[in-house]
């Protein structure tokens, strides 16, 4: 998918003569829209980094809650197993 050409960058494209400064003024607003666009992926990707953090978390208090849960196995069967001795 190509983007559409400003007339600005149409007509450098098809090599016309420019006004004095609007050369400048067509990379100036390329610019400023790839500027843009990293904000817009520097965004996303600091959501991201939380978003794995997060998980990250929660992954961590599940494999607590299991190692929890084996030592309560553990000590049940422990507690079972002298009780009937």
């Amino acid at each position: 998918m190509y983007a559409k050409l400003t007339e600005l960058e149409q007509k450098v494209a098809d090599g016309m003569q420019l006004p004095v400064g609007a050369a400048e003024f067509a990379e100036k607003a390329r610019n400023s829209k790839l500027e843009e666009t990293l904000q817009t992926k520097e965004t996303i990707l600091n959501s991201l980094k939380k978003e794995a953090k997060t998980s990250m978390l929660i992954l961590e208090q599940n494999i607590g809650v299991e190692n929890l849960e084996e030592e309560f196995r553990k000590v049940y069967f422990l507690l079972i197993f002298c009780w009937w001795s």
